[in-house]
């Protein structure tokens, strides 16, 4: 086997705790070889899950509110919370402790939130079966975040009825023949 010696230039000097060095292009190679036969037999900890508990305390630590822990361990599946949560997150500030607490226990459990949840589940979490907040009377019309004005429909539903009251959205539907499997109102 032949060896064959390439000249290559250095790089210019650099000043590393007060000490001058000259750096070569294999010197920095043999670096980055060494630190890269270290690592290559780390395992990574992709496939690690963390525990629903340390979920639940990742959720109040990040909710910069006074619920507790105890008040979302009420809650069993912890997917559905975590989206629940997900859900409002832009619009925390319409949201207090109190009215938080309210929404998680009108929406975890109602039967309209948990058949298209299920069904977006089902569907491998399509985006047209997402479910996603609506307004009954849009806030485009001067209406709020009141819980009894929030419903969840499928995000297809939600774009198609727009800026739509409830009523409208009906008449509209009954008007135009519109129907879909994607429409749960």
């Amino acid at each position: 086997m032949i060896h064959l010696k390439i000249p290559i230039k250095p790089f210019p000097a650099k000043r590393v705790n007060g000490k001058w060095w000259k750096y070569t292009k294999t010197a920095i190679d043999y670096h980055n070889k060494k630190i890269w036969e270290k690592s290559k037999w780390r395992k990574t900890r992709l496939w690690m899950k963390a525990s629903e508990e340390l979920v639940r305390k990742n959720m109040v630590w990040h909710m910069n509110r006074w619920i507790t822990i105890d008040n979302l361990r009420k809650y069993k599946d912890i997917e559905k919370l975590k989206f629940l949560n997900n859900v409002i997150s832009r619009h925390r500030k319409h949201f207090d402790d109190k009215k938080y607490i309210e929404y998680l226990e009108k929406f975890y459990y109602t039967e309209p939130f948990c058949t298209i949840y299920n069904e977006w589940i089902k569907s491998w979490k399509c985006k047209w079966r997402m479910p996603s907040i609506d307004h009954l009377n849009p806030i485009s019309k001067w209406w709020t975040f009141e819980l009894n004005n929030i419903m969840f429909t499928t995000w297809f539903e939600n774009r198609a009825k727009a800026e739509m009251t409830l009523d409208e959205w009906y008449l509209f539907k009954v008007d135009t023949g519109t129907e879909s499997n994607l429409f749960y109102l």
